[in-house]
């Protein structure tokens, strides 16, 4: 209303420049906010990290950046984390699988009814572990000849449910990926979920590089998010969809495609 009563009245009085100012000062206002984004307590290589950024912390930055905004990370663990942004204590979270569960609490970038994976920060791939000489058989199907449940670190829902869904009974007291393949030496467990990148990392420890192998095809292929909180998407959906675009095309640019699997790589070694 207020463009358009300038356009209108006072074209003539104001110089060109002023009136631009004036009509568009608006929008860059609303955009030109602070972004409070949580992020796991816990390091996800290369994605985050609570002490420095990752490559998601990287991108969100650039993708905020496009649109005028700036951002802050706020560490927290991961429930607390979701019911933060859920209640608008924060504005986000960074790195959040549409789960059907995060999904009741959080707003994520959508095609159609269904979480948008070229609007994801990142894929992530979950493997199997086991202790060689154990007889454990995966075919990417049925996870045979379990004896003990499937350690993987507390928390991680998409696994659990994944688990669940093989019907193979897991347990989630580990927290570090280290002491999971800790246990495995010890006989406490036969297999162990971790991320990829961790267990390639840790298999060129000589700790466990003779005693650990990795289990083929991955268990798992998950995208991951920046959910958004429900209040901020109600309020200004042009804005959050801005937003979540600004990521999907900075992740399909060459120099992003380059950038990210050299960060990969970099998190495989010890």
């Amino acid at each position: 209303m207020l463009s358009n009563f300038l356009r209108s009245c006072c074209k003539s009085a104001l110089p060109a420049t002023l009136l631009a100012v004036l009509v568009f000062a608006p929008v860059d206002a609303a955009r030109a906010r602070t972004l409070t984004i949580c992020i796991s307590d816990r390091p996800t290589p290369p994605l985050s990290y609570p002490d420095r950024d990752g490559i998601v912390q990287t991108l969100i930055r650039r993708a905020a950046g496009q649109l005028g905004s700036a951002v802050r990370f706020v560490v927290a663990p991961s429930l607390r984390c979701s019911r933060g942004v859920n209640a608008g204590v924060y504005d986000g979270a960074a790195t959040k699988v549409a789960t059907d569960e995060h999904r009741a609490l959080l707003a994520f970038p959508l095609r159609g009814d269904q979480p948008d994976p070229q609007r994801a920060v990142a894929q992530v791939r979950f493997v199997l572990v086991q202790r060689k000489g154990e007889a454990i058989r995966w075919d990417g199907k049925q996870l045979l000849g379990l004896k003990a449940p499937v350690l993987y670190s507390k928390g991680i829902r998409v696994v659990h449910d994944r688990l669940q869904q093989l019907g193979v009974a897991g347990d989630d007291g580990p927290k570090f990926a280290e002491q999971m393949l800790e246990m495995l030496q010890l006989r406490r467990a036969q297999v162990a979920v971790l991320l990829e990148v961790d267990a390639l990392r840790l298999m060129h420890k000589s700790a466990f590089s003779t005693q650990i192998e990795l289990l083929s095809p991955p268990l798992l292929l998950t995208d991951v998010y920046l959910a958004l909180s429900p209040a901020l998407r109600d309020h200004d959906p042009a804005y959050a969809e801005a937003l979540w675009s600004a990521i999907g095309r900075i992740r399909a640019s060459p120099d992003w495609q380059q950038l990210e699997a050299a960060a990969h790589l970099a998190a495989t070694q010890p």
